[in-house]
């Protein structure tokens, strides 16, 4: 029997981030402005199956790196309003890509 991670979702309002810097995981969403070709960092979590939804509030590319990630290094995010990627907390391998729009693992 394969095993099983449930999503789980923080009960937080959304973050509100403008530009560059460390995304918030207290909350499940992330609107970011990023005012410009910026860079954000994404920390590792304890929680197993924890859910994080970042998404573009306006028309500029952004670079998010996890901490630890399983499926590469980077997630872009192409440049238009509400482009988002989503992502899932899996442990030791670390965060997951599981959804998005426009959004690139390199």
């Amino acid at each position: 029997m394969p095993n099983y991670i449930f999503p789980l979702y923080p009960d937080a309002l959304r973050e509100q981030k403008t530009g560059a810097g460390a995304i918030s995981t207290d909350s499940y969403t992330t609107e970011l402005t990023a005012g410009g070709t910026v860079a954000n960092s994404l920390a590792d979590v304890s929680v197993v199956g924890q859910v994080k939804k970042i998404i573009l509030d306006d028309a500029n590319v952004t670079t998010i790196t996890p901490a630890t990630f399983a499926d590469g290094s980077t997630v872009a995010l192409a440049a238009a309003i509400g482009n988002y990627a989503e992502l899932m907390w899996t442990g030791d391998a670390g965060w997951r890509l599981i959804g998005g729009l426009n959004a690139t693992v390199a």
